[in-house]
């Protein structure tokens, strides 16, 4: 699938069956704007008017990703407090549960499979969250 000037990686299927031991984890820089925060860096896209940079259509490409992926965990990355909620419900219906940074405007975020996972902690300084499981 080509977005913009960068290519979204194609994925055939979920990701390599692990041992129970293990766990796989993708991150992601979802790339504000949201569905409320229309806040861009201009200088970053070649074509910010484009229908590929409107929220929806990414919304729908991270969904079928992530969805391919299944992955154990998820470390997001400008994530907006304004629209978080509606912006990763998607990934609540999937079974993910989340931690969202408490201040800035462009958050960090974890999700997590909560039938393999419970949290127990986390802890943030300056732009990192770290989440214990």
């Amino acid at each position: 699938v080509h977005v913009g000037p960068r290519v979204v990686p194609q994925l055939t299927g979920a990701l390599p069956a692990l041992a129970d031991d293990a766990f796989s984890c993708v991150t992601y820089n979802v790339l504000l704007p949201n569905s409320q925060d229309g806040w861009w860096i201009y200088k970053y896209y070649r074509d910010p008017d484009s229908t590929t940079t409107s929220w929806n259509h990414r919304q729908a490409l991270l969904r079928t990703y992530f969805d391919r992926t299944a992955a154990d965990l998820l470390c997001l990355q400008e994530c907006s407090a304004l629209s978080f909620e509606g912006d990763f419900a998607f990934l609540r219906e999937a079974g993910y549960e989340s931690v969202l940074m408490a201040k800035g405007r462009m958050r960090c975020a974890s999700f997590w499979r909560s039938d393999r996972w419970e949290a127990v902690a986390s802890a943030e300084k300056d732009r990192t969250l770290v989440t214990a499981l």
